[in-house]
């Protein structure tokens, strides 16, 4: 799959079409996975898209869900405390490598500056050092660091989920609203398509058996 592809599926209870239409997305291997349900996040890397459909329609089944997944993308996860001071758990992906100026930003220790990984947990945990928000934080990596788009799974304690995407001119983010669930595709691509937009952010939670999804123009989230 040219140039990678980042799935968001948030899905209320029994709500399991957008799992299956995710499936049709994604290629046989390789899949890296995080989920969030019931305060908990669950994290699965190199899974084959059999055990990650398996795995989201076992939950989805048993409780509300928030899925991020990822195939050609780099990914970490990592748990740090927001500017809010709420601690929280978040799974990040980049479509993309980042740039020297997140190398620079970040600064991870020199035996690590040539690992994709290591360099965007390293921007990230800076970022939000920073008091940057997990929104601007998705914009950031997805613009200023040379990234294409990128992908955040937010979950603090006590609170709903929530997924945030952010999309550069050069990625399109495609969102399909089902009825108590909703699937989001973010890909590198300009937002042509009907339901596809570029230069944009978008976070969906999940909110009494509804989706709740909010747009915003990327520059927004990073200027104001």
């Amino acid at each position: 799959m040219a140039g990678g592809r980042i799935v968001a599926v948030l899905a209320a209870r029994g709500e399991l079409d957008a799992i299956a239409r995710a499936r049709l997305l994604l290629g046989d291997s390789g899949l890296w996975l995080a989920i969030a349900t019931n305060n908990a996040l669950l994290l699965l890397e190199s899974v084959s898209a059999r055990k990650a459909l398996d795995m989201l329609l076992s939950l989805a089944s048993r409780a509300d869900i928030a899925a991020l997944i990822a195939q050609g993308a780099i990914c970490v996860e990592g748990a740090f405390f927001l500017r809010s001071g709420a601690f929280a758990r978040l799974a990040t992906c980049s479509l993309s490598g980042l740039s020297r100026q997140a190398l620079i930003t970040g600064q991870p220790p020199t035996p690590s500056r040539r690992v994709p990984e290591a360099v965007l947990y390293a921007y990230e945990s800076r970022l939000l050092r920073d008091g940057n928000s997990p929104e601007r934080l998705a914009a950031k990596i997805a613009t200023s660091a040379g990234g294409v788009g990128a992908g955040v799974l937010a979950l603090e304690a006590q609170k709903r989920p929530r997924v945030i995407l952010a999309a550069s001119n050069r990625a399109r983010l495609c969102i399909t609203h089902l009825g108590s669930a909703a699937l989001a595709v973010l890909e590198k691509g300009e937002g042509i398509e009907p339901g596809c937009r570029s230069d944009a952010v978008a976070r969906l939670e999940p909110l009494r058996r509804a989706i709740r999804v909010m747009h915003w123009g990327i520059d927004r989230i990073l200027y104001t």
